[in-house]
């Protein structure tokens, strides 16, 4: 026997939630919305007012999507210690966090581990043909039959 389909949720248009959204913040410069699933009673907004890469202007919207009735707001000051963490992880890993400073350094990071995978494989490589001269030698020498 099949489980019953949920009703349908009866769904404000997501204009009005991101008109909503726009007033909690005069300076936004990007909000993103996250489409929420058939059966979800919530939809989260994110209000980004910097650039794109930087986590502390990013500030989260919870919003109920049948009454457009804010459930939670989330600015990151708000949000606890982890989640700020975590939040600055991925852009302090590409450099977008500190700006053309930060990607010089992750790019200078980049080229010197594929420097280091390349001198480990010409390692290898000059290793492993000392390895087959030394063999061809051993086997080019003949032992004397008594």
């Amino acid at each position: 026997m099949e489980a019953p389909n949920p009703a349908p949720v009866s769904r404000l248009p997501y204009a009005d939630l991101v008109d909503t959204a726009k007033t909690y913040s005069e300076d936004w410069r990007t909000i993103t919305l996250a489409i929420p699933a058939a059966e979800a009673n919530s939809a989260n907004l994110t209000l980004d007012e910097g650039d794109g890469g930087q986590p502390q202007k990013r500030h989260v919207l919870t919003m109920d999507v049948s009454g457009g009735e804010v459930i939670k707001w989330a600015p990151f000051t708000s949000q606890s210690a982890g989640a700020q963490a975590r939040r600055w992880v991925r852009f302090l890993h590409t450099g977008e966090a500190l700006g053309l400073t930060g990607q010089t350094i992750a790019g200078i990071a980049s080229f010197a581990a594929i420097l280091m995978v390349w001198t480990g494989l010409a390692l290898a490589l000059r290793r492993f043909l000392r390895w087959l001269t030394k063999l061809r030698k051993t086997r080019e020498v003949e032992v004397p039959s008594t």
